[in-house]
């Protein structure tokens, strides 16, 4: 499940802002707006992820697997693009 949302869900994220910081599809207010909600959505986002880790160290329970390459990778994406979001990223980041 999670790397599949990741797949759907946060990478549509980075792909937004991407078109935005780096492309310049869209400047002024409107690039400020897509920029303040995407920062937004990858706060959600990862404060959900947060929430499924729970205490534990791993996303797929004793050992490390799809899930945390999943979130790893997106994780990464997002550092690439300089998006800072408002929560941390997950620790298995």
């Amino acid at each position: 499940m999670i790397a599949t949302l990741c797949d759907s869900q946060l990478e549509a994220i980075i792909f937004g802002v991407t078109e935005i910081m780096v492309f310049k599809r869209a400047s002024g207010e409107l690039g400020d707006a897509i920029l303040a909600k995407g920062r937004a959505d990858f706060a959600t986002f990862f404060a959900w992820l947060e929430s499924q880790l729970g205490g534990r160290d791993w996303f797929n329970g004793d050992a490390y697997g799809m899930g945390d390459m999943a979130v790893l990778r997106e994780a990464l994406a997002q550092a690439r693009a300089s998006v800072t979001a408002t929560a941390p990223p997950p620790q298995t980041c």
